[in-house]
C-alpha cells in the first residue's frame, strides 16, 4: 500500500533543466498550461483530426507487425488485446523508451504506469474512442554504458553479454543465473522477492533478445494477465511496439529517402526551430543533428553511416538496414502509430520541440505531448528515519545539504550553553562588532584622526577571530555527531542520489519485491497526467511511504 505524504509541482523542483522549465511556461508547447481541468475535449478533437489522417493500410500494417513481433517473444497476439488495434476507431497513447537491462531505472515503470493511466482515463471521458496506451520500444540504441544496468537497493547489475555499439535490443539473453543470484541476494527476505525473481526468469529466457525480453517483461507487468491486470482489470492492456521491424520501416520509404538524398535537410530545420525557441525563451535545447541523422544496422553492430557507400544498401533491402536517431525516431514513432498524445521526460520535451519542421514537411501530425508526472516511493524505515532526524513532509522537496547544515545549527543552538546566535553569520559578526567598536572609533578618531586604519585593522582580525572560533566550534561539534550526520548523508543521497529523483537511478525491484502487484495499482493513480497542478500546468512530483505487506493476489 502507497500513502502519499508529499507533492510538489514541477516548476518548484531544483533538477528540472531551464529547457523543461520553458517548456513548462510555453502555451504552444505545454497542453495544461492556463486550465484548471484536463483537456479531454483537446485530445478528443485531436483524436478526430488524426484518424483523417491515417491511411486504413497503415493500420493493417502495423497490426501484422505486432503479430509477428509478439509470435517471437512468446506471447499469444490475440490474448495480449494486439487486435484492439484493428478497430477503426482506436488511437494511441504512447511514450518511448530504450530496452534498458532488466528495466534500467524505475522511471521506466512509471512512464508506462501514466501512459496507461492517461488512457484509462480518456477513455472514460471520451468513450467514442477507443484509447490504447503503447509503449514504443527504442530496441536500436546502442548506448551500453547507459542500457547495460540496472540498480537494485544500492548494487548494481550490470548486462553480462558482450559489449560494444551493439542495437542493445538486438543481443541474445546470456544465462541468467548469475544475474538472478545476484538478484535474490539484493531483495533479501522481502515479502514478494520469489515472485520477483519468477518475473525476471520468465521474461529474460536465455537465447531470447533483450528486445524480446523486455517486451515479455512489460507485458507480465502491464499487460493482459499481468501483475497489474490481476489487482485492477485492464480493459484495454498497455501494448509494446518494436521500432526495429522491416515492414515497419519500409512504409516510410519516401521519407527516408529524402533523409538520405538531402544531408543536411533534418540539421537545418531543427537549427531554425532552435533559434527561434531561443528567442522566445531565452534558454537553448542542447540537441546536435548530424548532416545524417541516423545510422547503419550492421547485423547487431549500429554504426553511423557513410553516404556514398550505404544509399545503395538502403535501397536494396528496403531500408531495413536503416536505423533513424534521434531527430527522426519520433517522426518514425508518429507516422507508424496513430497517436494522439505522447508522454516523455523534460529532456525528451526539449527536443521534441525542436521537430515540428520535419513533422510538417512529411505531413504527419504532431501528437500533444504531455511532461510526465514523477514518484519517489519511500521505505517505512526511510521514513521513519527522516522523522527521526526532526524533518517533515515539506522538507522533502529541499536541498540536502541544506537541511544537513540546518540540523546542524538547531543542536548547535540546543546546547546548554550554545555560542550567542550572532556568531552564527559573518554578517551578524561584523554588526556586532560595529555596535562595539563604534565608540571606540569615535573616542581614537577624535584624538587622532590617524588611529583609524590601525582600529579598522583590528577590527577586521577581531572578526576573522571570531568566524574562526566559530568554525571550530561547528567542526568539534560535527566530529561528535559524524555517525549521525552520516547516516543522514546516506539516507538523502537514497532518496535523491546527486540530487536527482531516485526513480532516475534505482531499479523497481525493490518495491516491487516489497509491495507486489498492488504497488503497480496504487502508482497508477499517484501517476495519472490528469491530476495536476491547476495553478500553473505543472505535473506532480510525488512521495509515498510503501507499507510492506503480503499481496493475495500473487
Amino acid at each position: 500500500m502507497l500513502s502519499l505524504i508529499h507533492q510538489q509541482a514541477f516548476e518548484s523542483e531544483s533538477w528540472l533543466s531551464a529547457t523543461a522549465l520553458s517548456w513548462l511556461k510555453n502555451p504552444g508547447l505545454n497542453p495544461l498550461l492556463g486550465t484548471q481541468e484536463f483537456p479531454f475535449d483537446l485530445l478528443e478533437k485531436q483524436a478526430a483530426q488524426r484518424l483523417k489522417s491515417y491511411p486504413p493500410e497503415r493500420r493493417e500494417a502495423l497490426l501484422k507487425a505486432l503479430e509477428k513481433q509478439y509470435t517471437a517473444s512468446g506471447i499469444d497476439f490475440r490474448a495480449a488485446g494486439v487486435d484492439l488495434l484493428a478497430d477503426e476507431r482506436s488511437v494511441v497513447v504512447t511514450t518511448a523508451h530504450q530496452p534498458n537491462w532488466l528495466g534500467g531505472p524505475s522511471y521506466w515503470l512509471h512512464k508506462m504506469l501514466s501512459t496507461v493511466a492517461l488512457a484509462r482515463a480518456m477513455q472514460a471521458a471520451c468513450p467514442a474512442y477507443r484509447w490504447i496506451p503503447v509503449y514504443w520500444m527504442g530496441s536500436e540504441d546502442h548506448d551500453l554504458e547507459e542500457l547495460g544496468v540496472c540498480e537494485v537497493n544500492g548494487r548494481r547489475l550490470e548486462w553480462p553479454g558482450p559489449r560494444g555499439p551493439y542495437a542493445f535490443g538486438r543481443l541474445e539473453i546470456p544465462s541468467m543465473e548469475d544475474t538472478l543470484h545476484l538478484l535474490r541476494e539484493s531483495l533479501g527476505e522481502a515479502p514478494h522477492a520469489e515472485h520477483v525473481i519468477g518475473l525476471v526468469r520468465e521474461s529474460y529466457r536465455e537465447g531470447l533478445s533483450v528486445a524480446e525480453a523486455t517486451r515479455r517483461l512489460a507485458h507480465r507487468l502491464l499487460g493482459r494477465g499481468g501483475w497489474l491486470d490481476q489487482v485492477k482489470p485492464l480493459d484495454t492492456p498497455l501494448l509494446v511496439v518494436d521500432g526495429d521491424d522491416a515492414s515497419l520501416k519500409g512504409l516510410l520509404r519516401s521519407v527516408w529517402e529524402d533523409q538520405v538524398t538531402h544531408p543536411g535537410l533534418a540539421a537545418d530545420l531543427v537549427e531554425q526551430a532552435q533559434k527561434e525557441w531561443e528567442q522566445r525563451s531565452g534558454s537553448r535545447v542542447d540537441f546536435h543533428v548530424r548532416d545524417l541523422p541516423f545510422f547503419v544496422l550492421d547485423g547487431k553492430k549500429r554504426v553511423r553511416p557513410d553516404q556514398n557507400s550505404d544509399l545503395e544498401l538502403f535501397r536494396s533491402a528496403d531500408w531495413v538496414n536503416f536505423s533513424p536517431g534521434a531527430a527522426l525516431r519520433p517522426l518514425y514513432q508518429e507516422s507508424v502509430l496513430p497517436g494522439v498524445a505522447w508522454l516523455g521526460g523534460g529532456a525528451e520535451q526539449g527536443y521534441w520541440a525542436m521537430l515540428q519542421p520535419l513533422f510538417e514537411r512529411y505531413g504527419v501530425d504532431m501528437p500533444l505531448r504531455f511532461l510526465r508526472p514523477s514518484l519517489t516511493t519511500l521505505t517505512k524505515s526511510d521514513w521513519l528515519s527522516w522523522q527521526a532526524m526532526g524533518w517533515k513532509e515539506d522538507d522533502l522537496g529541499r536541498n540536502g545539504q541544506a537541511l544537513l547544515d540546518e540540523w546542524l545549527t538547531h543542536r548547535l543552538q540546543e546546547r546548554v550553553q550554545p555560542l550567542p546566535e550572532w556568531m552564527n553569520h559573518p554578517d551578524s559578526i561584523q554588526k556586532r562588532l560595529e555596535e562595539v567598536l563604534n565608540p571606540v572609533r569615535k573616542a581614537l578618531v577624535e584624538s587622532d584622526a590617524s588611529l583609524g586604519p590601525a582600529l579598522g585593522a583590528a577590527a577586521h582580525r577581531m572578526q576573522q577571530e571570531l568566524e574562526r572560533l566559530a568554525q571550530m566550534d561547528r567542526k568539534s561539534f560535527r566530529k561528535k555527531h559524524r555517525n549521525t550526520l552520516d547516516e543522514a548523508g546516506r539516507l538523502l543521497e537514497r532518496l535523491r542520489p546527486s540530487g536527482q529523483p531516485i526513480e532516475r537511478k534505482e531499479g523497481m525491484w525493490k518495491v516491487l519485491a516489497l509491495g507486489g502487484a498492488s504497488f503497480l495499482s496504487d502508482a497508477l493513480e499517484l501517476l495519472s497526467p490528469v491530476e495536476f497542478d491547476g495553478t500553473n500546468g505543472n505535473p506532480w512530483h510525488r512521495t509515498v511511504v510503501l507499507t510492506e505487506g503480503l499481496d493475495p493476489n500473487l
